[in-house]
């Protein structure tokens, strides 16, 4: 984010330094203010717009789509931070006159609207929408559909945006270089919001597929197998978008095992206010719809790993150790696996773990229960495990994953050795 505002202000500044010419009077910067924290503002707001695409090639700079819905989400906040300064700085200088603190035109009260003013007021109408539209995304009290709503709204706010910056354009004389990087954004975001609004992001990687087979059921997890249509181009540990026809829309799900042609298996703990009906409602042959895969949760190739998944965030090592099983890979590394799960009871997964590491050299699996009195923490690792030789890689709850972490960079381990899934995408 922070290069992405520098990125903008140094395009403000170039066009500032290059075709502007300069005066003292507070109106001059306070137009120039209008400007930098407008190009800002709508610069980092197309960015999420961009995001929102899901596009494979910046997924793949950002170390997966869960990274890059992190940013997303940071860049939509700042966006907004930055658009009101914008309103702000626009207003200001009226509310100025109006108290008598600044000279400037005043306007009778039977005079006619102009564009001008009619292109303002949509900008600040956008600004508005915006606002209480980044509010629905970010109070979790919404359900998902009206977060997913929110977000396809945003589509809408943004076409109000361009409509607000191209008729405006005309009326503050920016230089070349502003006017060119401004047309850019509004052309880019355009296309996103317009894929935006018709649904058709992610429409290229979605797959037809039923549920061929119901493994495990119980009141809060449910583990099947679906079949696709056709195969789909998977790396061990990644995710898919599932959308069961029932009107609630996609949500995404790990993979736990791909068998390399059309049948993957999933685990879905009731862990939501979604996902707590499903263990019950899923059938076979019931039809589904998949996208992806997503995701780039893999393991590099340090000699010392420790491997930490926490009750449902086993599942994309379970991934990994079937995709070694299957290709009878042995890993030139001492890795140990951590099973965290509150008894043996909430560990369906434990017996499997067992089969795929029974016969491992290269892997040592640990189990613990936290009904015990046992626990995972920092001190428990560094005590087992060498720091900072050692890479984390940690599948769970989101509180459980930022405790770790902290107490491990407190304990020497370079942040960057901390590896995370984040699947809390609100």
């Amino acid at each position: 984010m922070t290069m992405a505002v520098m990125f903008f202000t140094a395009i403000w500044f170039f066009d500032w330094a290059l075709f502007s010419q300069v005066d003292h009077s507070v109106a001059y910067w306070r137009d120039q203010l209008i400007n930098l924290s407008g190009i800002i503002g709508f610069g980092l707001m197309t960015l999420t717009m961009v995001m929102s695409l899901r596009p494979r090639w910046l997924e793949q700079r950002l170390r997966g789509l869960d990274k890059m819905y992190r940013h997303h989400k940071r860049l939509g906040i700042a966006s907004g931070i930055f658009i009101t300064l914008h309103w702000l700085f626009s207003q200001g200088g009226k509310w100025l006159v109006e108290l008598g603190y600044l000279d400037g035109p005043h306007h009778a009260a039977n005079e006619p609207v102009t564009w001008k003013d009619r292109f303002e007021q949509l900008g600040e109408w956008a600004l508005y929408l915006m606002i209480a539209l980044i509010a629905i995304s970010l109070i979790q009290r919404f359900t998902y559909t009206k977060f997913k709503l929110s977000h396809k709204l945003m589509g809408g706010v943004f076409v109000m945006s361009v409509l607000h910056i191209i008729g405006l354009l005309t009326h503050t004389e920016p230089g070349i270089l502003f006017m060119v990087c401004t047309l850019l954004l509004c052309v880019a975001g355009s296309y996103a919001a317009f894929c935006s609004l018709t649904g058709r992001i992610g429409k290229s990687r979605k797959t037809a597929a039923n549920i061929s087979e119901i493994s495990l059921r119980n009141s809060d997890l449910v583990i099947f197998s679906v079949h696709l249509s056709q195969p789909f181009a998977y790396k061990a540990g990644q995710f898919v978008y599932i959308d069961f026809n029932d009107g609630e829309g996609s949500h995404p799900f790990t993979v736990v095992s791909y068998d390399g042609d059309r049948r993957i298996e999933l685990a879905i703990k009731a862990l939501g206010d979604y996902t707590l009906h499903l263990p019950s409602a899923l059938k076979e042959g019931m039809p589904v719809c998949i996208e992806g895969p997503y995701g780039d949760f893999t393991y590099s190739q340090r000699d010392s790993q420790v491997w930490v998944g926490a009750g449902i965030g086993i599942t994309p090592f379970i991934a990994w150790l079937e995709e070694l099983s299957r290709n009878d890979t042995v890993l030139q590394k001492n890795v140990t696996l951590y099973y965290c799960a509150q008894n043996p009871a909430a560990a369906p997964f434990l017996p499997r773990l067992h089969e795929l590491t029974a016969a491992r050299s290269d892997i040592t699996l640990q189990v613990i229960f936290s009904d015990q009195g046992h626990s995972l923490n920092g001190e428990s690792i560094r005590q087992r495990h060498i720091l900072p030789a050692t890479e984390v890689y940690f599948c769970g709850p989101h509180g459980f994953a930022s405790a770790l972490s902290k107490q491990l960079t407190a304990l020497k381990l370079p942040a960057d050795q901390f590896h995370s899934e984040y699947f809390n995408f609100r």
